[in-house]
């Protein structure tokens, strides 16, 4: 904006014209910021701090984000898992499938608001884990067993994300060129399992598998089982983080 207000036109009317569309969008900014600040005072008033906090704790969420999910989606406890709660938001794949499976593009069902927020988060699992001081500050007040979940879930998401990068997961088959919409498309989905009523492990349930590989024992189902906005997700196993992630979980819990 500084550097445009700088410039000189030898064009007559051009500098009014400059000033006006510059007014229009510091109008805009203006607006935008005023936006911004009814949002975050939302998210610190009840009944949403408290579930905002929770996710804000995953990476790539924000109060907007938090919110966005919370509007949109609801209680989750009424999922009776992953793949239901992924059914309603839409980033499923849809099948066509008879004496053999057929799959197709995503289903799309759900609101595509909804579905925007969920991959515009799973972008942020490109990036390394993070552990530094922002996140502790993310951190502070939650329970232990929250922030190991996120932990786990950084790395989960990261490793997925750039294993899919590296095997040509998400490949168009006829010009063999790498898809990265159709990788955030698949993570985003990951990303939004995370919120699941089971979300007691860091991995997501497999049809067939009814143990969990972190805890060892059954991965629950149903409104009984944890959730993770409502703070009630048991910690995964430490063993099952690396060292940083350790250190992290140990030091939120003194």
């Amino acid at each position: 904006m500084a550097w445009i207000r700088r410039q000189q036109f030898d064009v007559a009317g051009l500098d009014a014209l400059v000033g006006h569309h510059l007014a229009i969008i510091e109008a805009r900014l203006r607006q935008r910021d005023l936006m911004d600040g009814a949002i975050e005072r939302i998210a610190v008033s009840e009944p949403y701090a408290a579930a905002v906090r929770r996710l804000c704790c995953l990476r790539g969420i924000k109060s907007l984000s938090a919110l966005t999910l919370l509007v949109e989606v609801g209680d989750l406890r009424r999922f009776a898992g992953a793949a239901a709660c992924m059914g309603f938001t839409g980033p499923v794949p849809s099948e066509y499938s008879g004496e053999r499976h057929r799959r197709g593009s995503i289903t799309k069902t759900g609101t595509a608001h909804l579905r925007r927020v969920l991959v515009e988060a799973a972008w942020a699992y490109r990036q390394k884990p993070a552990l530094g001081s922002a996140w502790r500050t993310r951190f502070a007040d939650q329970p232990a067993e929250l922030v190991g979940y996120a932990i786990a879930a950084q790395q989960r998401l990261h490793a997925r994300y750039w294993r899919m990068t590296q095997r040509g997961h998400a490949v168009q088959h006829r010009h063999r060129r790498r898809r990265p919409r159709a990788r955030g498309v698949h993570l985003g989905r990951d990303c939004g399992a995370k919120l699941r009523p089971g979300g007691s492990c860091p991995e997501l349930p497999v049809p067939g598998r009814s143990r969990c590989r972190v805890h060892g024992g059954a991965t629950p189902v149903g409104r009984d089982s944890p959730h993770f906005i409502h703070g009630r997700a048991p910690a995964p196993s430490l063993r099952a983080l690396s060292a940083p992630a350790r250190r992290c979980l140990r030091g939120s819990s003194r």
